[in-house]
């Protein structure tokens, strides 16, 4: 091994924890070797983020308790099947049959809904199905109003102006023609469970041409009439097959969110990185400081050499605490450059 090279990998590997080493690597090697580490360095932390991104799913609002949300969605859907009612995925967008025929609802009754699940035991409504062709400029606002609806305890009926009674509000499902809206309340209150992403992130645009929603979320080789909704496994099928729906919904919101983030904390990152360079610049412009010699481009060279370790440290970080991923290389990074200003390049006035 050539003494140059031996050199190089012993400042490069012992670099790593050595501020002395860092120094000396940064002195000996050639500005596009720093500017290399550098840009591994602004990657490597960003690998945590985005893949706790591509670990996001529309259906991941399912994960926890459900409020028998399952079970009332297995009824819904055989439902509709029975009254021969079908969504229909046609030119990217949800289109509304009833036995073949395309209905053309407008917004100005589509605040009533499709299909309603009732508990025969409480006598309440427990998930209610609507269907909307508005655009998702449109969605804020519809989905604000469907969501305040509530109804009297033990009825189906909407309270009166002035009404003091407990009230419930019921679960419900939006199918809009540009995306779909889920939203789940608690049991016998009008306190959040869970709901989706809004309209907003989602679309049908990885849909097949022609997808039956509601024929497709049955169980597979079985029709409506063949279902047994009080069998554990035919429940659980319909389940799966929606949180498919929704997790396809979500696909291209998705991948924007993948790209996006990982982006935006690479360019944070860059920005980062030259900071701290300037940092360390202006730290050594004392009079007394011995390393006031140093160059701008010298103090980058120093700090892109030292960034190695701390990005490291954070990529495994990120994945064992993924909630404070985006933080961990911007206080590592800080802590190494502050630790080698102090002890190594010693700022004097």
């Amino acid at each position: 091994m050539k003494p140059k090279t031996k050199k190089f990998l012993s400042n490069f590997f012992f670099g790593l924890f050595s501020n002395d080493h860092t120094i000396e690597g940064s002195k000996s090697n050639p500005w596009w070797v720093a500017l290399i580490i550098a840009l591994f360095s602004v990657i490597i932390p960003v690998i945590p983020i985005t893949v706790t991104q591509a670990k996001t799913y529309g259906a991941s609002f399912l994960s926890g308790y459900t409020y028998r949300f399952d079970q009332n969605i297995a009824n819904v859907t055989v439902d509709l099947a029975l009254q021969d009612k079908e969504f229909k995925v046609e030119d990217k967008l949800l289109t509304y049959y009833v036995g073949g025929v395309k209905q053309n609802i407008d917004t100005t009754n589509d605040g009533e809904f499709i299909v309603a699940h009732e508990n025969s035991s409480t006598n309440q409504y427990e998930l209610l199905v609507y269907y909307t062709p508005r655009v998702k400029k449109d969605y804020t606002a519809y989905i604000d109003n469907l969501i305040a609806v509530t109804y009297k305890k033990g009825t189906k009926d909407r309270p009166e102006d002035g009404y003091e009674g407990d009230l419930y509000s019921p679960s419900i499902v939006i199918l809009g023609s540009t995306g779909i809206y889920t939203r789940i309340f608690k049991d016998d209150s009008t306190s959040i469970g869970a709901d989706t992403y809004t309209g907003y992130s989602t679309d049908w645009k990885h849909f097949p041409e022609g997808s039956e929603i509601i024929k497709g979320a049955l169980p597979e080789g079985k029709n409506a009439h063949q279902v047994n909704l009080k069998s554990e496994s035919d429940v659980k099928e319909i389940f799966n097959n929606w949180k498919t729906y929704y997790n396809k919904s979500y696909l291209t919101q998705k991948t924007y969110n993948v790209w996006m983030t990982s982006l935006l904390f690479f360019g944070i990152y860059v920005g980062l990185v030259f900071i701290m360079g300037v940092l360390v610049f202006v730290l050594t412009r004392g009079k007394n400081n011995m390393f006031n010699y140093l160059k701008f481009i010298d103090t980058q060279k120093i700090v892109w050499w030292s960034s190695l370790s701390p990005a490291i440290l954070a990529m495994i970080m990120g994945f064992i605490l993924p909630n404070f991923a985006q933080m961990m290389f911007i206080i590592l990074l800080g802590l190494r450059v502050m630790w080698i200003s102090m002890k190594q390049l010693r700022p004097q006035y």
